[in-house]
């Protein structure tokens, strides 16, 4: 359900899947191999594992982290689907318990908030976002904080909504490599 560049608009470089797990998915696993890397497939075993253990703990069935491009930095979205409204409002509650009520949640999904990550010199911004059977993350430096990350989140959320949609296969995840 992640967005092609060509649904973001105009000034983004590029789109690269960092990694994906889900059943629905062909493959149901991927992870992308870095040029010249000496050993890929350990690090994919890695970060597969690391993926497979998010997983458990937030109750999800499927997880995506794609990387955007855009004007020499990047917004790094995540994905969780679940399977089931319960384990997406267990998830729901335990990272809606850690929003930053200072800040108004803004109109993407269903339901929105931003993520209290502390405060440093180098803040990222995250938003979480919800939609149908999914949550989203949206995460940037502080240079793209602001209508990028927005677009990224809100052609997500839209995506989301069509997938959820009664015409779709039941936890319909659209191949979107």
């Amino acid at each position: 359900v992640a967005p092609q560049i060509a649904e973001l608009g105009s000034g983004w470089g590029r789109r690269e899947v960092i990694m994906a797990i889900d059943p629905l998915d062909a493959p149901a696993e991927y992870v992308n191999t870095i040029p010249g890397e000496k050993d890929p497939a350990r690090r994919a075993q890695s970060m597969l594992e690391i993926k497979r253990r998010a997983m458990s703990m937030n109750g999800s069935v499927g997880m995506a982290t794609v990387i955007y491009g855009y004007s020499g930095d990047f917004v790094e979205l995540v994905i969780s689907r679940y399977s089931d409204e319960a384990s997406l409002e267990k998830h729901w509650k335990e990272k809606s318990a850690k929003f930053d009520q200072a800040k108004t949640a803004p109109k993407v999904g269903q339901l929105a908030g931003w993520l209290d990550t502390g405060s440093s010199s180098n803040r990222q911004y995250v938003l979480v976002f919800r939609q149908g059977l999914f949550t989203g993350w949206a995460e940037s430096g502080t240079r793209l904080s602001g209508e990028p990350m927005m677009r990224v989140a809100k052609a997500t959320a839209a995506i989301m909504a069509k997938a959820a949609e009664p015409s779709a296969a039941p936890n319909a995840a659209p191949p979107h490599r």
